[in-house]
This record gives C-alpha cells, sequence and structure tokens, in this order.
C-alpha cells in the first residue's frame, strides 16, 4: 500500500474522531432544552368544542360510549355522537344515531357548520376589532 494512501486514510480518520468529539463535548456542555409543547391537538379541540356547545345551550357528555363506540361528546337530546376517530363515525352512523367527524386541526367554531339541526349564531372568541394586532405598517 502506497505511503500517501495510507497516511490520507489516517488523516481522514482522525479528522472524522475529532469532530465526532467535538460534538459529544459540545452537547454535553450546551445540552437542548426541553420543549414545552402547547396543548395537543385534540385537548385543545375538546376545549374548543366544549365551549361552543356551552355557549349555543346544548347538553352534552364527554367521553360517552354510543353503539360500543367510545366518542368525545354526546348530545342525548339530539342524539349526536361527535367523535375524532373515523372508524366510531362509521360504525355510528350505520346506527340511528346522528354522528359527526370532528378533525383535529378543524376550530371549534366550525362545528356548528356539521351539526344535524339549527344552532344559533353566537360570538365566539374576543372581537377582531377590539383585539389589538401588530401594526401592519410598523411590521413592514
Amino acid at each position: 500500500m502506497p505511503q500517501w494512501l495510507l497516511v490520507g486514510v489516517l488523516l481522514g480518520l482522525a479528522c472524522s474522531l475529532a469532530v465526532a468529539v467535538l460534538f459529544v463535548a459540545a452537547n454535553r456542555l450546551f445540552p437542548t432544552t426541553p420543549r414545552e409543547y402547547g396543548e395537543s391537538g385534540e385537548r385543545r379541540r375538546r376545549v374548543e368544542i366544549r365551549e361552543y356547545l356551552d355557549a349555543i345551550g346544548e347538553q352534552y357528555a364527554e367521553n360517552h360510549f354510543v353503539e360500543g363506540q367510545h366518542v368525545a361528546f354526546y348530545l342525548p337530546e339530539r342524539d349526536v355522537a361527535i367523535t375524532f376517530d373515523a372508524g366510531a363515525f362509521y360504525r355510528i352512523e350505520r346506527s340511528g344515531t346522528h354522528a359527526v367527524l370532528v378533525e383535529h386541526e378543524m376550530p371549534g367554531a366550525q362545528l356548528g357548520h356539521r351539526l344535524p339541526f339549527e344552532v344559533p349564531e353566537v360570538e365566539f372568541g374576543p372581537d377582531p376589532e377590539s383585539t389589538p394586532g401588530p401594526d401592519p405598517t410598523a411590521a413592514a
């Protein structure tokens, strides 16, 4: 084996080892701070749906079983099941109960459009005109 090839391989291994040691040392000296994640999507949606159902004056049961399926909300007076689970939605839909499938990304205030009955118009959330926001001129 030529001398230059052996020196090149050894030099490459030494540099790779030095970089690996540098990364390990930096990780120990400057550990990453644990990130604080906000509420999960489903938990946040449950809060929004709960607030919306309270705002429209609808009685509900949370974490209820309907047709053997676990649902997030059940409206007993209207026989409506609200679920995040697509499988439960299809199984409940085959029964006499009206099922509503809610995606984790859907804001709770949009639930009224999916309910099988008329819901009153309610003011939901802060008034956008009274809430001070960033000045678009200053932001530009």
